[in-house]
């Protein structure tokens, strides 16, 4: 993190803020990413649901 620090302080300020905007598109990127895989595993999941028995209330 300190390495990281003094390269940060040694960019200009023009490169400062390219650089924190290539940060925040590549994070914003990885989290649509993310949330759309997270989607796509849920729909494609098999979830069992429970079988309800319709014979009961006819023998009645």
């Amino acid at each position: 993190m300190n390495k990281f620090q003094q390269w940060f302080n040694k960019l200009s300020l023009a490169q400062q803020k390219k650089a924190l905007l290539i940060f925040c598109l590549l994070f914003a990127a990885f989290l649509v990413c993310s949330i759309r895989y997270q989607q796509l595993s849920m729909n494609t999941g098999s979830i069992q649901q429970p079988r309800i028995k319709i014979d009961t209330l006819k023998n009645r």
